[in-house]
């Protein structure tokens, strides 16, 4: 799902990014699968806005979780965030 190819078939779907903002509570976000992509199996490249709250708090914490969420799959994913 995250290899960057046949993404019309994930075109409607969203991915669940899933934050902590600076009072410690959760902060949910949603990409799209045009916005990230696993490089390998054990890093993703994700297309945040700059200025975006969640990209604050990726850039504070350096922590992230990535909810896949769909009719017969349920995951998610979490990672330590380096910005590039």
């Amino acid at each position: 799902r995250l290899s960057g190819e046949d993404l019309e078939s994930c075109a409607d779907k969203v991915i669940l990014i899933t934050t902590v903002d600076e009072s410690g509570r959760p902060h949910p976000a949603m990409l799209s699968y045009f916005e990230v992509v696993g490089r390998d199996g054990r890093n993703l490249r994700m297309a945040t806005y700059k200025d975006s709250n969640t990209s604050d708090n990726m850039r504070r914490n350096g922590k992230a979780t990535i909810s896949l969420i769909d009719e017969r799959l349920v995951c998610y994913i979490k990672g330590n965030v380096v910005e590039l």
